[in-house]
């Protein structure tokens, strides 16, 4: 019985010993221990679906929930509608929707960008169709908490134009996009604009390369905007820019892989390193940059549509794109030195699927925004939510189990033959 209880002690304190080693061990790897560690589980699936098809293009965090943008089209043609914005709480249950077109009518307003400032403003920039119907005009749109329309600007720059994406540093909107005409030719030219918190316009600028060019995403850090879009020369390629925010540019740098390349959205890590998700040809691709320009690598996710790409509350980087002909959605993360720490697909059984972007939250959730239709294109909205958990590693618990059991058997068999 001495033995016994001897035994089980000796047990104990190795099973002690071994866990406090492991644990010192990981702990000298905190990245290692904080990233690879990490899981994707769905929490749970919305769709928001009406008469009309539907698709949730773009969102930002908000008051504990994310809200949305929606573009809507009409069945028949599908041409764009209407914009609707959806408030979320975290469960996934819309507080407020809220539709608007330009005189009451369906008048081809279409969402592109949808950003929340400091005070909890909701702005929107897109597209609408213009007096003359064979034009666009640009659009931005502001709302508060309570979904009022606060803010309504529309621009007629020249034949066409669109705005793409917008960021917001130090009470003024920086947006990017397109305008068509200014020069010689129906050609697209790139379009940075400053705008203060009033809706004025403070500075355009505009940029040409090649016949067209188009800015599609833009990212603020430090005082300095970062611009990324496409051009087409002798083929699309990728064109990175970067600007100090009274619009100067500062650099801008050109990407080709031989085929055609365009970008779709660009983020910039806690390490200064850029990062471009797009598309070429029909493979979907993340580029990185240093912060001066520097290109770094390219790499190909696989057969896909563009990728988009945020950082998460932990520094890493999301990445998502609609995968396998619109079978399903793929997500991965990665951490700052390009190491994989998860990855997930998401599919709705009997339908096409498309993701059109994430939306990263303080606690480590993110949503993805997206549609679904029975065939190609969009039929109605949808929104899922992801929560990213610690999972615990081989070494600090499963290990220390494993030996302290090897060795309490060992033990044992010696106490018995001892006692035989």
């Amino acid at each position: 019985m001495k033995n016994n209880c001897l035994n089980l002690m000796v047990g104990v304190l190795i099973f002690f010993i071994l866990l406090f080693l492991t644990s010192t061990t990981s702990s000298k790897s905190e990245i290692t221990r904080n990233t690879a560690s990490l899981s994707a589980n769905l929490e749970w699936n919305k769709t928001w679906d009406t008469p009309v098809k539907e698709m949730a293009v773009a969102g930002d965090e908000y008051i504990n929930g994310p809200v949305a943008v929606i573009d809507a089209f009409n069945d028949s043609n599908w041409k764009t509608e209407n914009i609707t914005i959806l408030r979320y709480n975290s469960l996934g249950n819309v507080i407020w929707n809220k539709t608007w077109d330009k005189n009451g009518i369906n008048d081809g307003a279409s969402p592109k960008s949808l950003k929340v400032d400091s005070s909890n403003n909701i702005w929107i920039v897109g597209e609408i169709n213009g007096t003359n119907p064979d034009n666009e005009d640009a659009v931005l749109l502001s709302y508060n908490q309570s979904g009022n329309l606060t803010k309504c600007k529309i621009w007629n720059f020249n034949n066409q134009d669109c705005l793409t994406d917008l960021a917001i540093n130090n009470n003024s909107l920086f947006v990017v996009g397109w305008t068509n005409g200014t020069s010689s030719g129906w050609t697209d030219e790139g379009l940075l604009l400053k705008i203060d918190m009033n809706g004025n316009i403070l500075n355009k600028t505009i940029i040409k390369r090649g016949e067209n060019t188009i800015f599609t995403s833009i990212f603020i850090k430090n005082d300095s905007v970062f611009i990324t879009g496409y051009i087409n020369e002798t083929s699309a390629d990728i064109i990175t820019l970067k600007f100090d925010t009274n619009c100067n540019l500062v650099w801008n740098k050109i990407w080709n892989s031989g085929n055609s390349d365009w970008a779709k959205t660009i983020v910039i890590d806690k390490n200064n390193i850029i990062y471009i998700g797009g598309m070429s040809a029909d493979n979907t691709i993340l580029l990185k940059y240093n912060w001066a320009g520097t290109f770094i690598s390219s790499q190909n996710l696989g057969k896909g549509n563009h990728a988009h790409v945020k950082i998460d509350s932990n520094g890493n980087i999301l990445i998502g794109w609609t995968a396998n002909l619109w079978a399903s959605v793929s997500l991965k993360a990665i951490d700052t030195s390009g190491s994989e720490i998860w990855n997930t697909n998401w599919k709705d059984t009997g339908y096409m699927v498309g993701i059109n972007d994430i939306i990263p939250t303080k606690n480590g959730t993110f949503y993805v925004l997206g549609s679904e239709g029975k065939s190609m294109g969009a039929e109605r909205a949808i929104i899922l939510k992801y929560s990213q958990t610690n999972v615990p590693e081989y070494s600090t618990v499963i290990l220390p189990i494993t030996i302290t059991i090897a060795l309490f058997v060992v033990i044992l068999r010696k106490t018995k033959r001892r006692e035989s």
